[in-house]
């Protein structure tokens, strides 16, 4: 069997079941701190969730017209900064939706602000000079 064979990963219903409940409060009130859905430190699944809690409600943010970054999670999330894997996948997301925007973030300013390279993180389809949506480069007049 190879790798385009392999029956997709099981959900992992216990991250969903802090999924669900960050987002029903959403839904509820119109906003919620990921914080409080979070489970305790030690528990075995805390990075996991913290990161797509906090992915998830960047993305509620910028959906309601708040640009929201990433640096804006350091109060309220700071174990987030100390993880690099969900720093990176954060602002991947963040990455994502400023392009979705109409932005033309660049992996050197996440260097910059950040200390992070996105970079692996990028397909080549969404290197500056292009956007998420479509082929067409975000400067007009970048076309030969």
């Amino acid at each position: 069997m190879n790798r385009t064979d392999a029956p997709p990963a099981p959900p992992d219903v216990e991250l969903d079941a802090y999924v669900a409940a960050f987002e029903s409060a959403h839904v509820r009130t119109g906003a919620a701190d990921p914080a409080a859905f979070l489970p305790p430190p030690q528990h075995p699944k805390y990075r996991a969730v913290l990161r797509e809690l906090a992915r998830i409600d960047l993305e509620f943010a910028w959906d309601r017209g708040d640009a929201r970054r990433v640096e804006d999670y350091r109060q309220r999330l700071p174990d987030l900064f100390a993880d690099a894997d969900g720093l990176r996948a954060v602002a991947w997301e963040e990455f994502r939706l400023r392009q979705a925007a109409g932005d033309c973030p660049t992996p050197a300013e996440y260097r910059q602000r950040l200390g992070i390279d996105l970079t692996p993180d990028l397909p080549s389809a969404l290197l500056p000079g292009t956007r998420v949506l479509d082929d067409e480069p975000a400067d007009p007049a970048a076309v030969p």
